[in-house]
């Protein structure tokens, strides 16, 4: 039997894991905002593509990590002995984590493929 306040303590390690990710997405977001208006006029369509994709997988983690918050605290209010390994609980946060690694790898995929372009580019011109 797992003492109480190691369920509590539980939820709180997951709901700041979700509260972490959702806060990261956010920033990933705001970031390549920021550094998108200068860099989206010289970029290839499909690395536009890319940067939107990036874009929407941090969205669908920001979301799943909101359903983690909203799963967290409906097993605390209903179950008699509140688990984090309920079913609904691990999938949105499994969609969360996973949403959020496709978002940094497409962002990486665009910095770096953007950077090369711009070689590229400078190569051509020079």
């Amino acid at each position: 039997m797992v003492a109480p306040d190691q369920v509590i303590k539980s939820f709180e390690f997951a709901k700041d894991v979700a509260t972490h990710l959702i806060t990261l997405g956010t920033a990933v977001i705001g970031v390549s905002l920021t550094f998108a208006k200068d860099v989206i006029r010289r970029v290839s369509t499909r690395l536009r593509i890319v940067l939107c994709l990036s874009w929407v997988f941090c969205l669908l983690s920001i979301a799943g990590g909101a359903f983690v918050l909203m799963s967290l605290a409906g097993e605390l209010s209903r179950a008699a002995q509140p688990t984090i390994y309920q079913s609904g609980i691990r999938f949105c946060a499994i969609l969360q984590i996973v949403f959020f690694g496709l978002a940094i790898v497409f962002s990486l995929i665009f910095a770096f493929a953007a950077a090369a372009e711009k070689e590229q580019h400078a190569a051509l011109d020079g």
